[in-house]
């Protein structure tokens, strides 16, 4: 199908039915709402994002979200990495239209937002109780039952320092500066640990001589205006903790017990986001005191069942006209179920415009040849089919990710039919662990054994590959009434790219006439564009000088071509490397400790020679397309169909009863296959 046909819709209605109207077309998903391209004065101002009712909303879902995750670590059972979205109906979906409901879902959100700043404060006054009671500890065994206080005479100050060198160097210098004060070590396990110590001065000139402590090291327990003794205070501390693992333990369970709503945090999320995109779409609509009209674009096939539903439905007018290429009309694509999931590669780089064709008919069979003969290995290949059908059919991914993993489903049977082909399994590892006696047979040829061979074919596969990219060139320029242009400037290059590549097979050992008929094609290509390149001009001399240039574009074409080599060379690393772990891991021998070291290397090895080599393979044939094959006809630019609909992050909805029921029932089917979930 490719691009698919659109029509430009026309809405207008009274404005009563405006709030009506949109949540319809928001079920059906079908309309791409965009500006009126005329506006008068008559019609209101936007609001829209800027209202109040919309920032409300805003807040709203953004409690929301940041609680869902709190409650999904609270859940007792633990959330797969892949999980498929939860279904639920359009009538659970709507409830949220009860303004009870929604306050009563946020007010919990709110008290499990609150409970969790309570548990983070208590969290971090427990840490704070416990590094105080981890100091403190220490003390309990330096005094034991004793008290240190201080004396009408006397002061004294508890302290450490971090280890008997430094106690020695300050007990020498308060000797020094102060021969009053006393220092004595309390506790010290060696002289590398802390020394826990005791200073005591005359009170007369006590506080210099802490003064004086501080300055070579000594760090006091605590401000001297501490009145509990350190026994004292580790026990307080001990009794805070337990209080604060009770409150954490009530705070936990309380917790637990508003994470229960959690599915409908999820779905008051959702709900809030289609509403906010009805807002955003709002924008787009322009109303009257009385009257309000849509203008957009729906997908052809859609159109005709869409207008009699919303006519029958509401007081509307609904009009329909044909859109032409000159319209910029938003693009939507649709293909078979084995060229579709190759339009991730196209939506990665841009989507052509409403002037082109769809190119993933022709990306899906070269991307998946390419990708195949670089990760060009049996066993490769079928764990890469298994990873990603277990992604798509277990855990029901969604959306670019499920595109994307149909695509190398796909990849991933290539890379198995060329890996029997060529003959790698593991890379040469059956041949290797059976000493040569058991083979693993390459149906056509192992590229290990004829580097050269695997080459010619590598570029043979981009020449076409290039081909059929000017032919689609051609096809654009003819139906766009260019075809002039597409028989003197793309069909040459046919000509001059066959004729040098029979040329060549005739100089290289083919049939002596292949040499001369393929001369003589390059000899015509060439005249064509040295006579006709430069046919804008009338000047004799500028024309050949143009085409003299035109034919300079020969080294491009040459530089695409052999930048199809990198076939080659991710072929035969992805071997080299599956070879070089076979000989490592066999290295120890094939005793039991030879085995065992035999499979953990194996397995690290192979896991990263795949990882890397499907990586490669990915890069390395999508550049191809993108570069080379893109570069002769493709230029994008293309907008997306962007529908008012439900896009949903946690639930996905039933559509069983989405749309109203004057909308015929198979319009959904119908509709369905462009619907991605985001």
């Amino acid at each position: 199908m490719g691009i698919v046909k659109m029509k430009r819709l026309t809405l207008v209605g009274p404005l009563s039915t405006k709030p009506a109207v949109l949540n319809t077309l928001s079920k059906l998903g079908a309309v791409d709402i965009r500006d009126n391209a005329e506006k008068a004065e008559v019609w209101q101002a936007k609001v829209g994002r800027e209202n109040a009712h919309y920032r409300k909303m805003l807040e709203d879902k953004q409690l929301l979200d940041s609680v869902i995750p709190i409650a999904d670590k609270l859940a007792a059972q633990k959330k797969p990495m892949f999980a498929a979205k939860r279904s639920v109906s359009i009538q659970q979906f709507m409830r949220y239209d009860s303004g009870e409901l929604r306050t009563k879902v946020l007010s919990a959100a709110r008290e499990l937002q609150g409970n969790r700043q309570k548990y983070e404060e208590a969290l971090a006054e427990k840490a704070q109780a416990s590094l105080q009671r981890d100091i403190l500890l220490p003390w309990q065994e330096a005094l034991g039952d004793s008290e240190v206080d201080d004396t009408r005479r006397i002061r004294t100050w508890l302290g450490h320092v971090s280890n008997m060198i430094q106690y020695e160097n300050l007990v020498k210098a308060l000797a020094e500066v102060n021969p009053t004060a006393v220092v004595k070590v309390l506790l010290n396990k060696d002289v590398k640990s802390v020394a826990y110590l005791v200073l005591a001065a005359p009170a007369v000139d006590g506080e210099l001589a802490f003064v004086q402590a501080q300055q070579y090291g000594f760090q006091p327990l605590r401000q001297k205006a501490a009145k509990l003794s350190p026994q004292e205070e580790l026990g307080h501390c001990e009794r805070k903790l337990r209080e604060l693992d009770e409150e954490l333990a009530i705070l936990q369970e309380e917790g637990r017990r508003l994470s229960s709503e959690k599915a409908c945090f999820e779905e008051l999320s959702d709900y809030f986001a289609v509403q906010i995109e009805k807002v955003k779409a709002d924008e787009h609509i322009l109303s009257s005191e009385r009257l309000f009209v849509i203008q957009g674009y729906i997908p052809e096939h859609l159109a005709k069942g869409t207008k009699k539903g919303l006519e029958e439905t509401y007081c509307v007018s609904v009009m329909l006209e044909d859109v032409t290429k000159s319209d910029e009309y938003p693009i939507l694509l649709s293909n078979g179920k084995f060229s579709s999931p190759y339009e991730a590669v196209i939506d990665m780089f841009s989507l052509p415009n409403a002037s082109e064709v769809d190119p993933t008919p022709t990306v899906a069979p070269f991307y998946c040849i390419f990708f195949g003969m670089m990760f060009s290995d049996v066993a490769y290949g079928i764990i890469f089919c298994l990873i990603t059908a277990l992604l798509v059919y277990k855990f029901k991914v969604q959306g670019g990710l499920r595109k994307m993993c149909q695509m190398f489903f796909q990849c991933g049977l290539s890379s198995i039919v060329w890996g029997v082909l060529f003959g790698g399994f593991f890379g040469n590892l059956i041949d290797a662990f059976s000493g040569a006696s058991v083979k693993f047979p390459a149906l056509w040829f192992n590229p290990m054994d004829d580097p050269m061979k695997m080459m010619i074919w590598s570029v043979i596969f981009g020449v076409l590959h290039i081909f059929v990219g000017m032919g689609v060139k051609v096809k654009i320029l003819a139906a766009t009434g260019k075809l002039k242009e597409a028989l003197l400037d793309v069909v040459p290059w046919y000509l001059i790219i066959g004729g040098l590549g029979v040329f060549a097979y005739g100089v290289a050992g083919g049939a002596p006439v292949l040499k001369t008929v393929g001369l003589y094609v390059l000899i015509v290509g060439a005249a064509v564009v040295l006579l006709f390149a430069g046919r804008s001009t009338r000047n004799p001399i500028l024309r050949i000088l143009k085409g003299v240039g035109a034919l300079y574009d020969i080294t491009s074409y040459f530089s695409d071509i052999m930048s199809y080599t990198r076939i080659l060379a991710l072929c035969l690393s992805t071997s080299v490397i599956a070879m070089v772990v076979n000989l490592l891991a066999l290295l120890p021998g094939k005793n039991v400790l030879g085995l065992i070291f035999f499979v953990v290397i194996a397995v690290l090895g192979h896991t990263l020679n795949f990882a890397l080599s499907a990586l490669s393979a990915y890069v390395h044939t999508t550049r191809l397309h993108y570069v080379e094959f893109f570069g002769k006809f493709y230029e994008g630019g293309g907008r997306a169909f962007d529908p008012l609909a439900y896009r949903t992050k946690y639930v996905q909805i039933d559509r069983a009863e989405a749309e109203p029921k004057p909308i015929k029932e198979s319009l959904k089917h119908r509709f369905a296959r462009f619907i991605t979930a985001e």
